[in-house]
């Protein structure tokens, strides 16, 4: 076990704005100065402070573009710069030593919730896996699934103007998560003026660390401390080396016209040892993004017009550790394309969002996983446990992919008085229709129970099973050892083991996980209505949120309710009684579909190797889900906001 921290390098070049400007300014000499007097220099220093919290009803950070200039952290994904907001987590593993050579997203959990519950949104739209909630915390080797996360897309911070995160009263106009909310927004174009290009570059080493390592191998055998005392005279772990370049272009072309265009790639390169040997993997992320602005001169048909295409895919490479032949891929990422149309009419504000997005969750890897015992002609493997195996292969390819095609129409009133209060409305629709697959293109197969027998006849099946051979035939060595072999002699027992070319046996059981074909739909449709109202030193914020899908077919109701009272200048009380409903978790209704493994085996007849038969016993359980209601999670909060010493000092409790 290691712990350490982590040093990079970062280079950020051409038209990035200055945190501070010096200027000087020398007064001027008159005739009447004398010799003796000096030369008067006045410095002054601008800087920025930014304090995300604000003051509203809504448990609210609010992180703009020059904040994130300035946070600038990690991978450069988006989660990776949130860690210092209070209320949000990482993961309990996200600073061990062997994670700081990993590229994924961070996991973020908000107010205690599971990362999954999070509710995840780009330019509007959602922005979270449905493919399977919790598949991020499963391992990459998993036999049956592919690991995941609870996004569909990493974004890198180029891309971004402005993130908002909710941790509690969070607004009617956000629906799909029973813990927090991330909103991101990309680059704005709106206020373009100039040509701009920017050029970024960092890295990362493990030399450039320090590591302390704890050795818990007490329980080891002799043979298993000398075999792991040969990995750390291949290659001292952890080892890798990560790089992140980027560049961006922001080009407006008239008044009516912009366009903006960001690539970002980081990579790693890691060190590992399998089988005594050093060898390397890689991580690949992209973070791209294309977006045109047309703002008309004649505003009678619309306001603003933008169009944008996202591509942020991943890709992941690994082995089986100890494992021959086992390197297998993971992809994971997508890509987005939206349109936004924005209108005002008189006193009201319309956005139409459309938006269709494609990410998926695949593994290429090896179709056969074999655990042989280790014996000549299978030499090569190490302990597993207290077993002496030689294991080779994988689990075969898998793909998940999932299809999202969005249409969401808000409307937005300007402030008007009523009832003696001022009011502000806020009102919308959404639809998404949501395609899921999962395919597994060819048969894998599990196999265990490896058998020895120096005798067995594989009867042609020989991908599962191995004849024992020799070097020279028995008669010729028996001959050299005086005409019979004796293995109870010693010497005579060395030259029979030094004459075994191939040890013979073959596996028991296996596993058989058929090839599939599911397609599962899902249709989710969504209304909400919000009343923002002050009076005096009152707020009181009304919304109702509805949402329903055909698959668990709820008609979901989520009240929110959130009052304020200031009742001294930067001083805020706030209640707030919500409800929030999860997404529906439509991997149900793939795992419903999915077709179960087969249990097979096969008998040993007189020294032949029989056929392989299926076992009656099945998987040991389906999934099967009927009169589900939809997860939801009701928040009671109470909260003091203060102004402080140019910041907010907030006091939460949510229950």
């Amino acid at each position: 076990m290691r712990l350490g921290q982590q040093l990079s390098l970062s280079l950020l070049t051409l038209m990035v704005a200055p945190a501070a400007i010096a200027k000087p300014q020398e007064a001027q000499k008159t005739e009447q100065t004398s010799a003796a007097d000096t030369v008067d220099e006045r410095i002054e220093v601008l800087g920025y402070r930014w304090f995300p919290e604000t003051l509203t009803l809504s448990g609210r950070y609010d992180l703009s573009r020059d904040f994130l200039d300035f946070r600038s952290q990690g991978n450069g994904n988006i989660t990776d710069m949130l860690t210092f907001l209070p209320g949000i987590q990482f993961s309990e593993n996200a600073l061990n030593a062997d994670r700081q050579q990993e590229i994924r997203s961070q996991l973020i959990s908000i107010s205690g919730a599971e990362p999954w519950q999070t509710g995840f949104y780009f330019d509007g739209l959602a922005n979270n896996s449905r493919i399977d909630p919790d598949a991020a915390y499963r391992s990459p080797s998993s036999v049956n699934d592919v690991q995941g996360h609870p996004q569909n897309l990493f974004i890198n911070s180029e891309l971004v103007q402005q993130v908002t995160v909710f941790d509690s009263n969070i607004p009617a106009a956000y629906g799909g998560f029973s813990g927090g909310v991330v909103d991101v927004e990309s680059r704005s174009l709106s206020q373009l003026k100039q040509p701009q290009v920017k050029l970024r570059y960092r890295r990362s080493l493990s030399s450039w660390n320090q590591y302390n390592y704890y050795d818990f191998r007490g329980a080891l055998s002799n043979e298993q401390l000398e075999q792991e005392a040969q990995y750390n005279d291949d290659v001292e772990l952890p080892n890798f080396a990560k790089q992140t370049l980027g560049v961006s272009i922001a080009l407006p072309i008239n008044s009516a016209h912009a366009l903006y265009a960001s690539f970002n790639q980081t990579t790693s390169t890691i060190g590992e040892v399998s089988l005594f040997q050093p060898i390397e993997t890689e991580r690949e992320s992209l973070s791209t993004l294309l977006k045109y602005s047309y703002t008309p001169n004649d505003l009678d048909l619309f306001d603003e017009l933008s169009l944008s295409a996202s591509y942020s895919p991943y890709e992941g490479e690994y082995v089986l550790t100890d494992v021959k032949d086992s390197r297998y891929t993971q992809d994971g990422g997508g890509y987005q394309l939206t349109a936004n149309l924005t209108k005002q009419w008189q006193h009201w504000r319309g956005d139409l969002q459309l938006g269709y997005s494609e990410s998926e969750n695949s593994r290429r890897a090896p179709n056969f996983y074999r655990p042989w015992f280790r014996a000549p002609g299978k030499d090569w493997g190490t302990f597993v446990g207290k077993k002496a195996l030689s294991i080779e292969g994988g689990y075969g390819n898998l793909d998940k992919i999932q299809e999202d095609r969005s249409a969401r129409f808000d409307l937005t009133r300007d402030s008007f008085e009523a009832l003696g209060m001022t009011h502000q409305i806020a009102t919308g629709v959404s639809a998404n229709w949501l395609d899921i697959e999962r395919t597994r293109p060819t048969t894998s197969v599990v196999y265990n129970s490896p058998f020895r027998d120096a005798n067995i006849q594989c009867n042609g099946q020989t991908i599962d099973c191995i004849e024992q051979s020799y070097v020279i035939p028995l008669e010729q060595l028996a001959q050299q050892l005086g005409g019979e072999i004796d293995l109870s002699n010693p010497a005579h027992l060395e030259a029979y083991q030094d004459n075994l070319s191939q040890r013979g046996q073959f596996f028991r059981y296996r596993r058989v996980y058929p090839i599939e074909n599911i397609n599962v739909q899902m249709q989710e449709y969504a209304a909400f209505i919000d009343d923002h109202m002050q009076w005096q030193d009152w707020d009181v914020r009304v919304g109702l949120r509805a949402d329903y899908n055909d698959f668990l077919g709820n008609i979901d109701i989520a009240p929110r309710l959130q009052v304020g009272y200031q009742p001294f200048s930067g001083t805020r009380l706030i209640a707030g009684l919500n409800r929030y409903y999860a997404a529906s978790l439509v991997t149900y209704k793939l795992r419903e579909a999915r077709r179960p493994y087969l249990t097979q085996f096969r008998p040993l007849t007189q020294g032949i190797v029989g056929n392989w038969q299926t076992s009656a016993q099945a998987e040991r359980f389906r999934y099967s889900f009927n009169d589900v209601s939809t997860p939801y999670n009701d928040e009671l909060s109470l909260a003091l906001k203060q102004r402080l010493w140019g910041g907010v000092l907030s006091i939460v409790n949510n229950g």
